[in-house]
């Protein structure tokens, strides 16, 4: 029976006295990151990232465009995958297709690597003949998405450093700096300030009960998660968003130009319009923008059109309601969605860019007022205790 070259890549073979040897000649480190790469699942690569996907899907769209067979160009495209995971995919998926199966249907077994709007794409490619176009419009669709991403991340790095920066500078100070004035302060107890007294407090109970506090942290965290997980809060958090006074704008934008990008998407491959409602429903994680679009598939079912549906909607700009009318009437509601949701794209660039020029300093005058509270109800008792011995 023949063996896969994805199943022989499993085989586990016992090692020889020869690897024994070489193993215990390894340096302490090196076995100790093997060790720990067998034991923890995330030492080694887990899953398929989006740079993987924007070189897989560049790759083909220029194999397939050049008149290269889909198996070969994916049997090309393997042996320059470092990924092992990656690599095992892209095997098990050039295995499928000389097995006769559609490159969408094979795509299906890895829909958590892989979303639906790609698949999509992919099917409609290989329906309209097509499939190098559609390759290119999936990487461009994923280049997107990435450039969104690291747009998010670059805004919230800075102060989610300076507050893990605050956090960790509070836990040290009350559990290696509070214990060493313990015995000081303790015969001066009455003529220590508040603010003393209280980090003094705090300090005891830490170092003291910092058991209790890991495993009353831990139930909190997953108390409060599964509260976010009821339908009533999801709702309540999902209405505060787009209603907050300043934010709310903004997260209109960001949810707003994801649907339009990835409705046009769809739209621009061929990918008919209640499909692309449905799978763009399925990318958004907004339950307000889940009824918007259950009310747009009922419009556009009844043959209403979409203009209809978005200008009914209370919280969408003007602007997307008259550009989706534009497009619809003109024949290039891709285009033109695609085209505002770049647009949106650049506001909330800008937005986040003045987000973070306001947060910042607030951070380092948060942080500033925390390290000199502390500071000074460490100084303050000293000086006393300095006057009253002179």
């Amino acid at each position: 029976m023949a063996i896969s070259t994805a199943q022989k890549s499993r085989v586990v073979t016992a090692p020889g006295p020869a690897e024994r040897r070489a193993a215990r000649q390894q340096p302490l480190l090196e076995r100790l990151e093997q060790a720990l790469q067998q034991i923890i699942p995330f030492g080694k690569p887990r899953d398929i990232t989006t740079k993987d996907k924007i070189f897989l899907f560049s790759q083909l769209a220029l194999m397939v465009e050049t008149g290269n067979p889909l198996n070969r160009s994916l049997a090309a495209i393997t042996t320059q995958v470092e990924n092992p995971r990656f690599r095992a995919v892209l095997e098990d998926l050039t295995t499928a297709i000389e097995e006769g199966k559609p490159f969408s249907e094979a795509l299906k077994k890895y829909e958590r690597q892989f979303s639906e709007v790609t698949i999509s794409m992919v099917r409609a490619g290989e329906l309209s003949g097509a499939l190098d176009t559609m390759f290119a419009q999936a990487e461009s669709f994923e280049r997107k998405k990435e450039e969104f991403r690291a747009m998010l991340r670059k805004a919230f790095m800075y102060p989610l450093f300076l507050m893990f920066m605050i956090t960790g500078a509070v836990v040290f100070v009350l559990t290696f700096v509070f214990p060493k004035f313990e015995a000081l302060f303790e015969d001066v107890w009455d003529i220590l300030p508040a603010s003393t007294k209280l980090l003094m407090g705090a300090s005891r109970f830490l170092t003291e009960y910092w058991y209790g506090v890991m495993i009353a942290a831990v139930a909190a965290a997953v108390l409060l998660w599964k509260v976010f997980q009821l339908a009533t809060v999801r709702n309540f958090i999902d209405n505060s968003k787009i209603h907050l006074p300043v934010l709310g704008k903004v997260f209109i934008m960001v949810y707003t130009s994801q649907m339009l990008r990835t409705l046009g998407f769809l739209l621009q491959g061929s990918v008919s319009l209640l499909e692309a409602l449905t799978i763009t429903k399925g990318t958004i994680r907004n339950v307000l923008y889940h009824h918007f679009l259950d009310d747009v598939v009922a419009c556009a079912q009844e043959g209403k059109g979409l203009s209809f549906a978005f200008n009914r909607s209370e919280f969408l700009p003007e602007t997307v309601k008259q550009v989706v009318k534009t497009g619809e009437d003109s024949g290039k509601l891709d285009f033109v969605m695609l085209r505002l949701a770049d647009y949106y794209d650049n506001e909330i660039d800008k937005q986040l860019k003045l987000f973070s020029i306001i947060i910042e300093p607030l951070a380092l005058l948060v942080m500033g007022v925390v390290v000199g509270f502390i500071v000074m109800s460490i100084v303050l008792p000293i000086f006393k205790l300095t006057r009253a011995v002179h």
